[in-house]
């Protein structure tokens, strides 16, 4: 959060894309959005999550939408333009890249809580 915060120039961010349904994420996302926000909640959590609604949603005049596919095409094309045009860096979301042949190794670490997100090669990894 103080990351965010100091990149932010302590306003926060604008948008909050909750993917994970983890409900310590959903929180933290909540607190990281400024003023104004919007939150686009696509993660389907196993469990309720609290939310400080006065403080995270009402005072900050929060937008808060829950998506569960019908918009899939339209945001799919939004965020194909934004990889296209370089303004996304998505290195830091990937911890390991491994063949595909690696997928119980890769099953068991993501069960372990030992990674957040792998990518698997089915031809290799990229040299």
């Amino acid at each position: 959060m103080g990351k965010i915060l100091s990149e932010t120039n302590s306003t926060g961010v604008d948008v909050l894309l909750e993917m994970s349904g983890n409900p310590t994420a959903i929180q933290q996302g909540f607190k990281a959005l400024r003023a104004g926000g919007r939150a686009s909640l696509l993660g389907i959590p196993t469990e309720n999550v609290p939310l400080d609604l006065v403080n995270d949603v009402i005072f900050k005049g929060a937008t808060v939408q829950g998506i569960y596919g019908r918009r899939m095409y339209e945001t799919w094309v939004q965020m194909t333009a934004l990889l296209k045009a370089g303004r996304l860096n998505l290195e830091p979301l990937f911890g390991e890249r491994v063949m595909l042949e690696q997928f119980e190794d890769a099953f068991a670490k993501l069960q372990g809580g030992l990674a957040g997100k792998i990518l698997l090669y089915p031809d290799g990894l990229p040299q």
